[in-house]
């Protein structure tokens, strides 16, 4: 497709149509340098790294509803009269880098459709099966430049947290194995497109509430099996990373250890007796939750101290992986209503930690359908919370820039704000053409147009002049 923006009147068009080419060319030389975030990312000691080797971190949203009954993203129902799409351009504006898509275990199997979708504001989600709603979630996000971490939520969509472990005990159907081959399909459909950028391998291991199994353990290898957490995540995660060994093995930790107590998935101090040893360390990432006393009041919540004395309680139970340089933390939930001072004051002292470390995170979540939290977004699923904006603000890490061009061509762009004019309207003449890497300018008497061979994404342009008397200026 071609697009045309319009400079500024063509008098002088010799000096203002090599000013053009000039700033065309010195995006297409910046295109060759490194972004942050490109590439596949790594692990080295306590950081992440993009290809280039440059830090990234993450800030970013919970994007559910693959794990949920409807087998498609919420908010995409009768009565919002939103398109899905829209709800990505906001995270964009509002500062996030990352999504991550939790799913169940019987999501993306084959044939499954989405339900209760409102096809009259998402006609493009007409006719798709789940996992074809996936890959056009995955490609949207590439176009912004948000980065996608799945995580498997849950054996059942729509269901409680089932029994505690990544198999269903006494089924058949969903047996590690099958936890295993799920996650080999899927991250093999995006082999090659770094927008998928890790897997959180299972979410929130526990305990039983019936105690009708033992465990879950941190222990040795070959040992109490088949409720070793530790050994069935190294084996996941050497199997995703024999179809994709670039991907980033996030695994969450335990409920307790050796009697201490803690959030699901927040306990890593089995970690000094029995390391996570896959083959390749420098692709593992370790994940913990936490939350506030308005989720579930917790010993630590009633301390005299509280909030001060929660730093060391972070310290002792997770957050020495950082400190000690064994790898990356990540909260990968925390999340609240923020409508009480204990809670307010609990997401403070955490937001405080995060920054004091320089942690990446994920809020729990981006829709307003948590009872726990609530979202990101107010009850109209439009307006976001001005409170929880301010109060992640200060840990919010820089965004990753979105692809310069589609698959076949194009121009590397710059984003588009606000207050832009152009010139004066003509009909285009093609008295005179050059060609830079894809790009064509094209003058007649009135305007010069500045044309892509690719369809350019539609909220970017390439360069802009206010008008004739001014200089060209690229968009701010």
């Amino acid at each position: 497709m071609t697009r045309s923006v319009r400079t500024a009147s063509a008098r002088g068009g010799a000096v203002l149509r090599w000013l053009i080419v000039g700033a065309l060319l010195a995006t297409v030389v910046a295109a060759d340098s490194p972004q942050l975030g490109d590439g596949y990312w790594h692990v080295s000691g306590n950081r992440v790294l993009d290809a280039a080797n440059q830090e990234v971190r993450v800030s970013g949203v919970q994007f559910t509803g693959f794990d949920a009954a409807n087998y498609v993203p919420h908010g995409t129902w009768g009565g919002i009269g939103r398109n899905w799409k829209s709800y990505l351009n906001q995270i964009k504006a509002l500062g996030f880098n990352v999504i991550k898509v939790p799913f169940s275990g019987d999501t993306f199997v084959p044939g499954r459709m989405p339900q209760n979708v409102d096809y009259g504001a998402n006609p493009d989600l007409r006719g798709k099966t789940t996992l074809e709603v996936l890959d056009m979630l995955v490609n949207e996000c590439r176009k912004r430049g948000i980065r996608i971490v799945l995580g498997y939520h849950r054996i059942q969509a729509g269901s409680f947290l089932g029994s505690g472990l990544w198999y269903l005990p006494g089924s058949t159907t969903y047996t590690e194995q099958y936890w295993i081959d799920t996650w080999k399909a899927l991250v093999g459909r995006y082999v090659g497109n770094p927008t998928v950028v890790g897997c959180d391998l299972f979410n929130e291991v526990h305990a039983a509430f019936d105690g009708s199994y033992p465990g879950p353990f941190w222990s040795a290898d070959g040992v109490d099996e088949p409720y070793n957490w530790r050994t069935a995540a190294k084996r996941a995660a050497e199997a995703i990373l024999s179809v994709n060994p670039n991907l980033l093995i996030c695994v969450q930790g335990m409920d307790g250890y050796a009697g201490e107590g803690s959030w699901w998935g927040a306990n890593w101090m089995g970690l000094k007796d029995h390391p996570f040893d896959i083959s390749k360390p420098g692709q593992v990432v370790y994940v913990v939750h936490d939350y506030g006393p308005n989720v579930w009041e917790q010993p630590w919540h009633d301390d005299p101290g509280f909030p001060a004395n929660l730093p060391a309680f972070w310290d002792a139970q997770w957050g020495f992986v950082h400190d000690q340089g064994i790898g990356p933390v990540w909260i990968g939930e925390w999340g609240s209503r923020l409508d009480h001072p204990k809670e307010q004051e609990w997401a403070t002292t955490l937001r405080d930690y995060i920054r004091s470390k320089g942690l990446s995170w994920t809020w729990w979540e981006w829709f307003p359908v948590s009872q726990d939290t609530g979202g990101v977004l107010q009850d109209d699923w439009k307006t976001a919370w001005p409170e929880k904006l301010a109060l992640v603000r200060p840990v919010q890490y820089p965004q990753f820039p979105a692809p310069d061009t589609r698959d076949g061509g194009g121009c590397v762009s710059v984003p588009a704000r606000r207050g832009y004019t152009t010139g004066r309207s003509g009909r285009a003449h093609a008295a005179h053409s050059s060609s830079v890497q894809g790009l064509r300018l094209v003058e007649d008497d009135d305007v010069v147009h500045v044309q892509v061979d690719a369809d350019p994404f539609p909220d970017r342009v390439v360069v802009v002049a206010r008008d004739e008397r001014e200089d060209l200026r690229s968009a701010r």
